[in-house]
This record gives C-alpha cells, sequence and structure tokens, in this order.
C-alpha cells in the first residue's frame, strides 16, 4: 500500500517542491561562483613554460634508448620532472643523471629564448609564492618563478633536479 501511494504521488508535481528545489539549486550556483574564485591553483599562464617542447637537441645515442624505454619525450621540464617520480627501480642512476643533463639544456635554452625560469618546489602554497615573488621582481630581474604546482609530496631525486635546474639558470644569470 505504501508503494502504490508513491507511485501514485511520482506523477503529480508539487509547486512547493518545485519552488524548494530551484532555490536550493539557485544557493549552490551563488555559493560556487563566491567560493571558486578562493581557490587557488596554479597560473594557467605558467603552465606553458613546464610544458613547452623543444626539438634541436645535440643527438645522444642514451636519450634515445632512454626515450625507447619510457614512452615520454624528454623534451620539456614537466616530462623531465616526471621522470624524476619514478621509484627507482625504475630508474638507474645513470638515467636519473641523463635527466639531470637535459634539465641543464632546457634551463640554457630558455634562458637564451629570453625566459629564465626558477621552479618553486611543491609545497602547500608554492604556486601563491611563485605569483607573489614575480608580483615583486624588480624590471631588472628576467627570471620567472614557476611552481610546479601544490603538492605535499616530492620525491628526493625531483628536489634534486629542481636544484639542478635552478643551479644553472642562476650560472647562466652571471
Amino acid at each position: 500500500m505504501l508503494i502504490s501511494v508513491k507511485a501514485e504521488n511520482l506523477g503529480k508535481t508539487n509547486p512547493l517542491n518545485l519552488k524548494t528545489t530551484l532555490m536550493k539549486t539557485t544557493l549552490i550556483i551563488f555559493l560556487f561562483y563566491i567560493i571558486c574564485p578562493k581557490l587557488y591553483g596554479q597560473n594557467s599562464g605558467y603552465i606553458e613554460y613546464l610544458n613547452q617542447e623543444f626539438q634541436d637537441f645535440k643527438p645522444n645515442p642514451n636519450f634515445d634508448s632512454l626515450e625507447k624505454k619510457f614512452p615520454l619525450k624528454l623534451n620539456n621540464i614537466d616530462a623531465c620532472m616526471a621522470m624524476l617520480e619514478l621509484p627507482k627501480k625504475d630508474l638507474n642512476v645513470k638515467e636519473e643523471h641523463q635527466i639531470h643533463e637535459r634539465l641543464k639544456e632546457l634551463s640554457e635554452k630558455l634562458f637564451l629564448q629570453g625566459t629564465p625560469i626558477y621552479l618553486i618546489e611543491n609545497g602547500k602554497n608554492s604556486t601563491l609564492q611563485a605569483d607573489e615573488l614575480n608580483a615583486k621582481k624588480s624590471e631588472k630581474s628576467i627570471v620567472i618563478y614557476v611552481s610546479l604546482g601544490n603538492s605535499c609530496i616530492s620525491t628526493e631525486r625531483q628536489e634534486n633536479g629542481v636544484n639542478i635546474f635552478n643551479t644553472k639558470t642562476l650560472e647562466l644569470r652571471k
């Protein structure tokens, strides 16, 4: 009997329920537009630096074998950082060193094109930190601070890669 009553009520639209549902939906959309600007993520303008691909590297058979082993072209910062996040059993010390060399090459290429990058490691507010540093830099400073993203997880190998990249950028500025 209870089921038949519910089945009968399904076909009827209660104007009060419709109005309540509409108000709830409007409130949720309103709150979404208020809260979303407060959420902070990587500035999409910086992502282009991490993903900028270069093609004109010196031929290196070690990179060819590394790129065959992993289906990833090591022609941008993001790809190199992704490789450094692999478990130690999947990436040996020699391969890690090759990626470090590629990071140095990428730092140099970005410097020569007039957009030297200084990477900000993962951290709770690293994207905010990168934006603040870019806003505060002097007119003479051409370094662009770029966060790798807001994350509390970082590997020792990734930290080494960031340090190698940043050290090369600072060397080139001297």
